[in-house]
C-alpha cells in the first residue's frame, strides 16, 4: 500500500507515488527530497544592479533636463525603478550573507 504525504501548501493527503498536489499543484515531498522543489526564477539583466544604477542617470537626467513636465514625470519614474532595482539586489545580498 502507498504511503500518504501531506501538501506542505494546502495540506491535503496525497500518495506518495504521486510528485505534485492534485489540489494546488505544488511539487511534493518525497522520500529522496527534504524540501518540495520550487523553480527559482530566471536570472534576468534586469535585476543587475547596473541596470538601476543606468536607470538613476537616465532619470536624474531627465528630471534635470526635461523642459515639458511629462519629462520630468518620467524622469521621476525612471528614478524609481532605479531605486526598486537597487533595493531588490541589495536585499538579496544581504539575505545571502545571513544564510551563510
Amino acid at each position: 500500500m502507498d504511503d500518504e504525504l501531506t501538501c506542505t501548501e494546502c495540506g491535503s493527503k496525497i500518495s506518495s507515488n504521486l510528485r505534485y498536489c492534485p489540489n494546488c499543484k505544488c511539487n511534493v515531498e518525497s522520500k529522496e527530497s527534504k524540501k518540495p522543489q520550487k523553480s527559482s526564477g530566471s536570472h534576468k539583466i534586469i535585476n543587475h544592479p547596473a541596470w538601476g544604477i543606468l536607470q538613476l542617470i537616465v532619470g536624474s537626467w531627465l528630471l534635470v533636463m526635461g523642459s515639458e513636465w511629462y519629462f520630468q514625470i518620467i524622469g521621476l519614474v525612471f528614478m524609481g525603478f532605479g531605486i526598486h532595482t537597487l533595493y531588490k539586489h541589495h536585499k538579496k545580498k544581504n539575505q545571502e550573507n545571513t544564510n551563510q
